[in-house]
């Protein structure tokens, strides 16, 4: 027999990932605009522009898929606080706020993983 309180701790650490992977992406797809940014301020030999806009636009669309699955399910983003090394995010669960604090130098290699599928997908897609 299936323990009740098994299910919704599984459900809740599922919806957490998912959470997890939103921020995630809404911070990659940020991350490749600034630098981007950055970029276009230096002399290049050659021109990165759509690699990183192609990167970017990705993320934003995994971004909002996640976002719009989660506001389904009843979460939804309240804000976002930098606290030192820290990242704090609200967000609404059913009716009930609560806050979830990742580390800031944990996110940073999480994107990079991130952008290493993303090139990974490219690559197979290519073949």
């Amino acid at each position: 027999m299936i323990d009740k309180q098994q299910v919704t701790q599984t459900d809740n650490e599922r919806w957490l990932e998912l959470l997890r992977e939103c921020i995630l992406h809404g911070m990659l797809f940020k991350a490749a605009m600034w630098d981007l940014a950055l970029l276009s301020r230096q002399p290049l030999k050659i021109s990165y522009r759509a690699v990183l806009e192609d990167l970017s636009r990705w993320a934003e669309r995994e971004h909002n898929r996640i976002k719009a699955t989660l506001r389904q399910n009843g979460y939804e983003f309240a804000g976002t606080q930098k606290q030192g090394s820290f990242y704090a995010v609200r967000f609404r669960e059913r009716g009930y706020y609560r806050e979830a604090v990742y580390s800031i130098e944990v996110l940073r290699a999480e994107c990079q993983k991130l952008v290493d599928r993303w090139v990974e997908q490219r690559r197979e897609g290519s073949r």
